[in-house]
């Protein structure tokens, strides 16, 4: 993939994909200086990682290292899930992830997470959208999103304070999964929704550090509290 644009400076900087097992990785401005630093292409690993470690904000010279995976693992959600302290979680209905979670959590006495959901309002319009993009009946769609509302509301009166949950008439173009968000060590999956696509896998996987993608980081998880905050959301109470 290559792709020319003037950068802010005059550089002519040109975007290339380098392969790594089930990664892609896009670096622009590989072919000049970065950061008074030369790379050359294809990226080795150390030059990735070095790249990486620029925590600066997009600019016509600086790089960032963007990861994109084509596998999503829920094991791999839930065991992030089980392993921080506040997680942020915005996405469509959450089926499969609001299900996992039902079945481990609502037997255990007590959780150390605080977990808050914002999904699509089962009742809105937006879901309509959601049915025609997914392929399946509207009623159907709503069914099972009211039977996820159902276990949230489940999960918070047995946790209070615990779990949060809000829904949102809004058809999201991707599912958001933020780990420890005020943390140094935050993490931040933007899964990208897919046409028709049942799947899961395949589907992009925007993998975002705090400490090397500030920018997006920040991008992201204002979004989620831009929505949340959203006076017309519907907030822990069944519809």
């Amino acid at each position: 993939m290559d792709n020319h644009s003037e950068g802010n400076h005059g550089h002519h900087n040109t975007y290339h994909e380098t392969k790594m097992d089930n990664v892609g990785t896009f670096c622009p401005a590989a072919t000049h200086v970065v950061n008074h630093n030369n790379y050359n292409l294809p990226l080795p690993p150390k030059d990735i990682n070095a790249l990486c470690a620029n925590s600066e904000e997009p600019s016509g010279q600086a790089a960032e290292v963007i990861l994109l995976r084509k596998d999503f693992n829920f094991d791999e959600i839930h065991r992030k899930i089980a392993a921080s302290e506040e997680v942020l979680i915005f996405g469509l209905g959450c089926t499969v992830t609001i299900n996992l979670m039902y079945d481990k959590y609502i037997n255990l006495q007590s959780i150390d997470q605080h977990i808050s959901f914002l999904f699509m309002d089962s009742e809105g319009c937006a879901v309509k959208i959601a049915a025609y993009r997914e392929g399946n009946p509207v009623k159907d769609v709503r069914k099972q999103y009211r039977k996820n509302w159902s276990k949230i509301q489940a999960l918070a009166e047995k946790f209070p304070g615990k779990i949060h949950f809000k829904k949102i008439d809004y058809l999201p173009p991707y599912n958001l999964f933020i780990f420890n968000p005020g943390q140094d060590n935050a993490e931040l999956y933007v899964h990208i929704a897919g046409w028709k696509s049942a799947s899961t896998d395949g589907r992009p996987l925007i993998v975002l550090h705090k400490q090397y993608h500030s920018y997006w980081f920040q991008y992201f998880l204002s979004e989620f509290k831009r929505m949340w905050n959203l006076p017309c959301c519907v907030m822990n109470k069944m519809p």
